[in-house]
């Protein structure tokens, strides 16, 4: 059981009415994963909606060589598993803990009652799947790049907002770990670490504190547009 009030913190269900939380107050549990465990095994045969209420974790595949490569980072208040959950089969990909987390989980046959009793958030989960189908283009474009560079700097560009002081600015407020920028780039933290001495040697990027700043985006598309631009890594 996960107290309403920790639920009426994930978005998904934030918008429930005081019954609705505790219903699903009562049919949710919580289990807590420490650093680098395994959250969720590819394949593996649950079936349960999970989101996270502290923590991070990184969404992992394998490559037909059998090395790692990081899909997708799942912070705090976000939801994942739906697929199974809605389909019954296996799990599409793995899952590990970034770091200490504690991940809630609601049983697929209550999840499919919730969607019900909720149509909102049946809304929400199929502008999930909408969102998720543009995501993973997204994500074999920057894979397909030929270059450790190229693809770094493509990842960062997905970490970037504008800097709400109408520039062109784009800003990462906090950027993420070296080893998550790799896995996320299918490439080494050394390389990682490479890469970004290179970009700001050119530039490309600014370094304010654990904010990162790229001053020209249109210059940062440019050398990931054209390989020749990026440095060999």
């Amino acid at each position: 059981m996960i107290p309403s009030r920790l639920l009426a913190l994930v978005p998904l269900f934030s918008t429930l009415p005081a019954a609705e939380l505790e219903w699903l107050s009562q049919r949710s549990s919580c289990v807590h994963h420490e650093k680098n465990a395994l959250v969720v095994e590819k394949n593996a045969a649950s079936s349960e909606l999970l989101f996270l209420l502290t923590g991070r974790l990184l969404v992992v595949d394998r490559t037909p060589e059998g090395q790692e490569v990081g899909l997708h980072v799942i912070q705090a208040g976000e939801y994942f598993g739906e697929l199974s959950a809605v389909d019954g089969l296996p799990r599409a990909a793995s899952v590990r803990a970034l770091e200490a987390s504690q991940v809630g989980c609601l049983a697929r046959e209550d999840f499919q009652a919730l969607m019900i009793r909720a149509p909102d958030i049946m809304r929400t989960v199929l502008e999930r799947f909408a969102l998720a189908i543009r995501a993973n283009n997204k994500r074999r474009v920057i894979l397909s790049l030929s270059n450790v560079q190229r693809r770094v700097a493509a990842v960062l560009l997905t970490y970037s907002a504008p800097d709400g002081l109408g520039q062109k600015t784009l800003v990462i407020r906090q950027l993420p770990p070296q080893h998550e920028l790799a896995a996320l780039a299918n490439t080494s933290r050394e390389s990682v670490s490479r890469v970004l001495r290179s970009l700001m040697e050119q530039g490309l990027i600014v370094r304010e504190g654990r904010a990162l700043l790229i001053p020209d985006p249109s210059a940062m598309d440019r050398l990931i547009q054209t390989p020749e631009l990026a440095a060999t890594q």
